[in-house]
């Protein structure tokens, strides 16, 4: 599976889904309809935005617009940006408070079910476990570590609307 393709599966799997549950469930669905290789293949494309996410710069913004971002809660911030599109993510990558320019009080920054849908699909279609891969998350977050006092200063815009997915 291209990149290309896997970011034209996201975009398939937001058409209708009012909630990241149900993204998730259409994204199930759609893999479900792919051979166990493409499963896999998605998984590891998956797999590597999360691992290129994980960032303090993204993780500063995630805890000013949530009003706090535990590991968990990161991990599943960094899915829900890759459940948003190619275009959301590669913006956030560049300038992380992108972020903060779009969401709204109506988004709920966090889409746990996306990480499980290449499972839950590799699962049914074979009755196997979706085999484990090689890929390794990092053990610290890129770039430079900040301090929570700092955040205000660094991430101006997210400041703005701070805890507004809280």
């Amino acid at each position: 599976m291209t990149t290309t393709e896997f970011w034209k599966i996201i975009e398939q799997s937001k058409r209708g889904a009012e909630s990241s549950d149900e993204q998730a469930e259409k994204l199930e669905e759609l893999l479900s309809k792919l051979s166990p290789e493409e499963i896999a293949s998605f998984e590891d494309i998956f797999t590597n935005l999360r691992c290129a996410a994980y960032r303090w710069d993204l993780w500063g913004v995630a805890y000013v617009l949530c009003g706090g971002c535990g590991d968990d809660s990161f991990d599943y911030f960094r899915a829900w940006v890759i459940g948003r599109g190619e275009s959301f993510y590669e913006d956030a990558m560049k300038d992380p408070e992108s972020i903060a320019r779009k969401v709204t009080e109506d988004d709920y920054p966090e889409a746990e079910m996306l990480m499980y849908a290449a499972a839950k699909a590799y699962e049914a279609k074979t009755g196997q476990d979706l085999p484990a891969k090689t890929i390794k998350h990092p053990k610290e977050p890129a770039g430079k570590k900040w301090k929570e006092e700092d955040l205000p200063k660094l991430f101006p815009i997210a400041s703005q609307k701070e805890g507004i997915c809280g």
